[in-house]
């Protein structure tokens, strides 16, 4: 799977910065990390996936486009979920995984091949 998987510092430094770009957008004043609700670092996972920093990965690795699409599909449900309350409940998390799989197998064929995007 990670066979093909040659990243340049470039690459490495794009997903640092939309870490860090991400985080910077959620943490305000004094807060540190261990204050961070679930509801800020499903935003601050929204923002890496959502920034075009992990494009060369996706374009680099078998399968990455499935697990990024599954992922990205994880983390829009869950934000979703925590708009109300920051708790997320076990149909909620549920709900989540399907939604990962279906996204994950949409890319992904189950013979083991990327469909064409």
């Amino acid at each position: 799977m990670f066979s093909n998987f040659d990243a340049s510092w470039k690459e490495l430094a794009a997903i640092v910065f939309a870490v860090i770009g991400s985080a910077a957008a959620v943490v305000t004043g004094d807060q540190t990390f261990g204050d961070l609700s679930t509801s800020d670092w499903l935003v601050i996972a929204g923002g890496v996936l959502g920034s075009g920093a992990l494009v060369s990965f996706v374009s680099k690795v078998q399968a990455a486009k499935a697990i990024v699409a599954g992922l990205g599909a994880v983390v829009a449900s869950l934000t979703a979920a925590t708009v109300d309350s920051s708790a997320i409940s076990t149909n909620e998390w549920l709900v989540a995984a399907g939604l990962g799989l279906g996204a994950f197998l949409a890319v992904y064929n189950v013979n083991g091949e990327s469909t064409p995007a």
